[in-house]
This record gives C-alpha cells, sequence and structure tokens, in this order.
C-alpha cells in the first residue's frame, strides 16, 4: 500500500492501517483524489460521515472564505 490517502487527509481522519475515522472525515475527497489505485470511494465514507459533515467542512475551510 502506498498510504497516499493518509498523507493527504488534510484533518488526519484516516490511520495507516487505511481505517477512516468517520467521526473526523469531512467528506473532502482528498483522499480519494489521492489514491492511484482505485481503492477510495468517496460514496462509501459518505454513507458513513456524521449528519454534521457539512458544518465540520465549513469550520475547516473557515479560513480560506472569502465575504
Amino acid at each position: 500500500m502506498c498510504r497516499a490517502c493518509v498523507r493527504y487527509c488534510p484533518v488526519k481522519a484516516i490511520d495507516r492501517k487505511i481505517n477512516i475515522d468517520r467521526d473526523v472525515c469531512i467528506g473532502c475527497g482528498s483522499c480519494v483524489k489521492a489514491c492511484q489505485h482505485g481503492a477510495m470511494i468517496l460514496e462509501e465514507v459518505e454513507d458513513e460521515i456524521s449528519e454534521n459533515s457539512n458544518q465540520k467542512l465549513a469550520n475547516f475551510f473557515r479560513n480560506d472564505l472569502t465575504l
């Protein structure tokens, strides 16, 4: 395993054994884009992301938003 998904996850929701912590995952898709083997599929993650994922995304990118 190359573990690119682990390196590119901005919130460190993936451990070295490629387990995804759904309470930490913000559903950004960085892991999917980083995976050269097609092993990461966002749909599988989306089903189990907590209900407040939109709020987590907003909080994560808050500093990047310009009003």
